[in-house]
């Protein structure tokens, strides 16, 4: 008798079941979080550290998710890793964006002559 794990996922006489797909929600979930925060957040820590590394444990996760779905290990598709992965790749992009976003506004201010952050500026 064939092993439960050589059985494709697909095949509808496969009376195993299978574990949810944890590690992909984990991703889809830290992904909406890491992104969510990056997006809507109005302090620094939100704009740098969380798109940052929540975007980096997103994109681990959802890899793990994706292969453990493509081995047949676990139920339901590749879907939802695949969106934790691209919801991660977006978040460290938006925090890349945000760090370039600040370099180039202190750039702008010392060349301007007020000093950037705690510089000689206007006095407000």
């Amino acid at each position: 008798m064939a092993d439960e794990h050589d059985i494709p996922a697909d095949d509808p006489d496969r009376d195993i079941d299978l574990p949810t797909n944890t590690m992909g929600i984990v991703s889809l979930v830290i992904g909406i979080i890491s992104l969510g925060g990056g997006v809507l957040g109005c302090c620094c820590i939100f704009f740098l550290v969380v798109p940052f590394f929540g975007g980096i444990a997103a994109m681990i996760t959802g890899f793990i998710g994706y292969g453990a779905a493509s081995r047949g290990e676990v139920s339901g598709g590749p879907a939802i890793p695949i969106v934790g992965i691209v919801l991660g790749v977006l978040s460290l992009l938006w925090s890349i964006a945000m760090v370039l976003l600040v370099v180039v506004f202190q750039v702008v201010q010392v060349s301007q002559g007020s000093g950037g952050f705690g510089g000689s500026g206007s006095g407000f």
